[in-house]
């Protein structure tokens, strides 16, 4: 599926009007809830769907991974709506977390899309594998920050370390983690 949305957006603009037209109404089916859930406005949803796609269309030649290009262009299509807001600061609402949860693309939809469910959970099956495969101090840090909740001024505290330290090895924990993760999901 992936790569043939991959090839759509890649040969749209070559396209006579009415395929442009598909290609555009499925982007937008696949989007609005996303955004809707951020702006909650119909007329700057529409707004941002036709930015959004533009910056697709953009943009689509630098997809590496065929398969994630339905995340992708839902994740450019929410950076687009909170780009919106925060140039339209009359129209700002400050996300909460119903909000939060409702721009997740798994709890949108009333028939659940069995390969978004699929792509999620070998997604974060490799990610558990990568942060596994880390060294333990890379591990703990990662586990503290992220799963535990805890600043770097707890983490310092409780490890007896200074922020900068903690800065630096989690940046190097992230980097590793990233590069781990790349290499399983390519």
């Amino acid at each position: 599926m992936g790569q043939a949305l991959l090839q759509l957006y890649s040969n749209v603009q070559n396209a006579n009007l009415e395929m442009q037209e598909d290609v555009y109404y499925q982007f937008r089916k696949l989007v609005y809830a996303d955004i809707y859930a951020i702006v909650q406005d119909h007329s700057l949803t529409e707004d941002v769907i036709q930015e959004a796609s533009m910056k697709v269309l953009a943009n689509v030649h630098r997809v590496q991974h065929p398969a994630a290009i339905r995340s992708w262009v839902k994740q450019v299509a929410r950076h687009a709506a909170l780009d919106v807001l925060r140039k339209n600061k009359s129209h700002y609402i400050q996300p909460t977390e119903s909000m939060i949860h409702m721009a997740n693309p798994t709890s949108l939809s009333t028939e659940p899309d069995i390969s978004i469910e699929v792509e999620n959970k070998m997604r974060d099956s490799l990610l558990h594998q990568a942060i596994w495969e880390l060294k333990s101090h890379y591990r703990g840090l990662l586990h503290m920050h992220y799963f535990e909740n805890k600043s770097y001024k707890e983490m310092s505290k409780e490890l007896h370390l200074s922020e900068q330290v903690i800065s630096q090895r989690l940046a190097r924990a992230r980097n590793k983690l990233r590069q781990q993760f790349s290499k399983k999901w390519s």
